[in-house]
């Protein structure tokens, strides 16, 4: 499996009004992201999920990706996982 960059696009609702948003994440599926965009956001700015409005989520090329973690982890060719203590 490829890991891939998204750009979601969306705004969420404010005490100010409708606030745009514009997120990079890494994810091996469209869904997977847009998951943990709404759970970061939620979770972020204490907004329930109907108040957070999608309104695109694309695959960015290498070359379109702005963030610079999102890119370092792009370029990673594997990612090693340590449970426990050592």
């Amino acid at each position: 499996m490829k890991v891939r960059a998204f750009r979601v696009v969306g705004e969420m609702w404010t005490r100010w009004g409708w606030q745009k948003f514009n997120i990079e994440k890494t994810g091996i599926h469209e869904k997977e992201v847009l998951e943990r965009v709404l759970s970061e956001i939620g979770s972020r700015h204490r907004l329930k999920r109907k108040l957070i409005r999608i309104k695109e989520i694309r695959e960015l090329r290498e070359e379109e990706v702005e963030d610079p973690l999102v890119k370092d982890l792009l370029s990673l060719t594997s990612i090693t996982v340590r449970y426990g203590r050592r």
